[in-house]
């Protein structure tokens, strides 16, 4: 499994990454479906939907994410440190909205 295969993903991903989001406890997916919704047709619920029964639990699987499931949010998981260095890397050479959605 890949976890920067799908847009979604790294999105969250590049989301909770970054020194300005250490102090950011947490967040929720609406954050992460509103820069993603309109490319490629994604409806909002469509992608709310995504996040919440693919995405999040592959992260949140990963231990990259810290998801709850009962309030919504998502925050730094205990593997976050990781993988943070390549997603900010990522971001650096090939900003998100750059990026091919598949």
């Amino acid at each position: 499994m890949c976890l920067l295969a799908h847009e979604y993903r790294r999105r969250v991903l590049a989301a909770l990454a970054g020194p300005s989001r250490r102090g950011e406890a947490e967040l929720t997916p609406e954050r992460f479906a509103s820069a993603a919704i309109g490319r490629g047709g994604d409806s909002p619920e469509g992608v709310r939907l995504a996040l919440r029964h693919v995405h999040l639990p592959k992260l949140d699987g990963a231990g990259v994410v810290a998801w709850d499931r009962s309030d919504g949010t998502v925050a730094r998981g205990p593997r976050f440190d990781a993988i943070e260095p390549l997603v900010e890397t990522l971001d650096d050479l090939h900003p998100l909205d750059d990026l091919p959605a598949e």
